[in-house]
């Protein structure tokens, strides 16, 4: 597994705290998933809580819009005001660009193999 989806949803019963620092042991990520925000919402809250945990354990992310249409492709709006907020160290966001996204695969990729 490369990726935790979902892990701030209010139903979700997780300890973030260990399970940030067990992916950052493992060289998985959280999703931060912009479309599971919605304003005023949950989870949007716990969003907020995960940034700050990951943050604080250097457990990686990917920004993830979720998209399931063309004009839903990186749409960041409800992730990016808590990302901003927090301070969050770019270098921690395996996709902030195409470079680092390729490099997070390929890196996936090696791990697998060996």
């Amino acid at each position: 597994m490369d990726i935790l989806t979902h892990p701030h949803l209010p139903d979700h019963e997780l300890d973030m705290q260990r399970v940030a620092l067990a992916c950052r042991k493992s060289g998985m990520v959280m999703e931060l998933n912009n479309s599971k925000c919605p304003p005023g919402s949950p989870a949007l809250a716990r969003m907020s809580e995960l940034i700050k945990i990951c943050m604080e354990m250097e457990c990686r992310v990917v920004v993830s819009s979720d998209a399931h249409s063309l004009r839903e492709i990186g749409n960041d709006d409800a992730v990016r005001p808590l990302i901003d907020a927090a301070k969050f160290p770019a270098e921690l966001i395996v996709n902030r660009d195409a470079d680092t996204a390729f490099a997070f695969i390929d890196e996936r990729r090696r791990n697998k193999r060996s």
